[in-house]
């Protein structure tokens, strides 16, 4: 079975209020695309293709040009070889690739007759605990959204990384002074940090709640990290394959990892990464860059096919974005699952509507 077409659509929704503000951007509009393959017998499979804000557009936009030309009149068969040879290459590559994957996911759903989440090893009930996720801003506006929103969370990430590093400890004092003894934080600096300011810097907080997420840039940096100072780390995009979890589960120095499709640019690879950090028992936290609800979807039917026990939490990608979330089921006040009967068909063809 060849492709016969691959269409893409602008999928650019704006960000609530002033917008979401972490280390590398201030993000206010996604500029992400909804993506449909079509093949021979006419069946056709969604996907969205994330792309990761800190890649310049020019340069995503011609490895998508690329990978489109590649693709046309091509067999279906060939799709895994190609997605793992482009992820190879870098980010600019991997939002689509992560499209491609959900594609050929959602067709081989429906062609079997089971949900994405079954497809990829997990129960069909199967739901994560939700975490509550803080833009980078004043202190006292960081503790008034925990005031506000914090309780039914057991989980809440601060996104840190702007400013000087004394006003972000001065935002995570001001997040734990408002949390509750059983809550857990994460305080998380996107890689903002060198090495040495993490020695010099994240020791003089000891709280049982906190746990540092991706202090540094690099999985070498954070593994310093991990080793010499008594806090948990959290590693997150410093994990850019396959190969980086391995080492992960060798060293034993990660307190968790996360895990995000759109990054690693496959859903397949993804469930790799999950199965292989539970089997090693280190914890974990699925998720994405914010998206629309056809990522949010894919990315958190990999969370929800998890082992109990092992995913710290997870959220719903589309939470800050003015943008429907129809896919993302909500149970009780803080646990979420991935849509069983999504028409991922007739979601593309209602956002085709607006770019006529």
């Amino acid at each position: 079975m060849r492709f016969v077409n691959i269409e893409t659509i602008p999928f650019e929704p704006s960000f609530t209020g002033e917008g979401y503000a972490m280390s590398f951007v201030i993000q206010k509009t996604l500029y992400d695309q909804l993506v449909r393959i079509t093949l021979e017998d006419g069946s056709q499979g969604i996907g969205e293709n994330v792309r990761w804000p800190a890649v310049p557009m020019e340069m995503a936009e011609a490895a998508e040009a690329e990978m489109i030309k590649a693709l046309k009149g091509r067999p279906l068969a060939d799709l895994a070889g190609l997605i793992q040879t482009w992820c190879a290459q870098g980010r600019p590559w991997r939002g689509l690739c992560f499209a491609l994957d959900t594609a050929y996911h959602h067709l081989m759903s429906q062609k079997l007759g089971v949900p994405l989440v079954s497809l990829l090893g997990g129960p069909t009930d199967g739901d994560v605990q939700a975490y509550l996720s803080l833009s980078s801003e004043a202190p006292e506006d960081m503790a008034a959204v925990v005031r506000s929103k914090g309780a039914a969370f057991a989980v809440i990430q601060a996104k840190l990384g702007i400013g000087e590093v004394p006003d972000d400890m001065d935002r995570v004092r001001a997040v734990l002074d408002v949390m509750t003894p059983g809550q857990l934080l994460l305080a998380d600096f996107n890689g903002a940090l060198s090495a040495e300011q993490g020695l010099a810097q994240l020791g003089k907080l000891d709280d049982p709640r906190l746990i540092w997420e991706e202090p540094c840039d690099t999985h070498d940096e954070n593994l310093e990290l991990a080793r010499k100072l008594a806090a948990p780390i959290m590693f997150d995009q410093s994990m850019i394959d396959l190969e980086t979890y391995v080492r992960a589960v060798e060293d034993r120095a990660a307190h968790s990892v996360v895990i995000k499709p759109a990054l690693l640019g496959s859903l397949s690879a993804s469930r790799t990464a999950r199965d292989m950090c539970a089997t090693a028992s280190i914890k974990m936290r699925i998720d994405g860059p914010w998206c629309g609800q056809i990522g949010a979807w894919a990315a958190l039917s990999v969370a929800a096919g998890t082992e109990p026990g092992r995913v710290l939490a997870s959220i719903d990608l589309t939470e800050p974005i003015e943008t429907p979330a129809d896919l993302i089921i909500r149970k009780g006040a803080n646990r979420i699952a991935p849509s069983l009967s999504a028409n991922l068909v007739e979601i593309f063809e209602k956002h085709l509507l607006q770019f006529p």
